[in-house]
């Protein structure tokens, strides 16, 4: 998780993030990022990367959405490591109200 939090940082804060959230949706918070935003689907399903939304938007596998939208995609090995950290549990250091510190 310690990996995680700073790809999710450099990469979808900008949209997904403390200040912004498109979509109504978060990933610097648990409860939102397990739970999903508007699309309406769970973009992460803890120890199942192949059912994780969340993993089609980031390799850019997925038909509608390609995340991030603009700027530097994330590399093979990134994605790699999100997939990894999700398939091992996604497991989430808490801090006040499940948000990475």
């Amino acid at each position: 998780a310690k990996e995680i939090q700073p790809l999710f940082a450099r990469h979808c804060y900008s949209c997904h993030g403390p200040d912004e959230q498109e979509s109504s949706f978060r990933l610097d918070s648990k409860k939102v990022a397990l739970a999903g935003g508007e699309l309406g689907e769970k973009p992460i399903v803890p120890g199942d990367s192949a059912r994780s939304p969340l993993v089609a938007y980031i390799a850019g596998t997925d038909a509608v959405l390609s995340m991030p939208p603009k700027g530097p995609r994330l590399t093979a090995a990134e994605v790699g490591l999100i997939l990894a950290w999700i398939d091992q549990g996604a497991n989430w250091p808490e801090g006040e109200q499940g948000e990475i510190k």
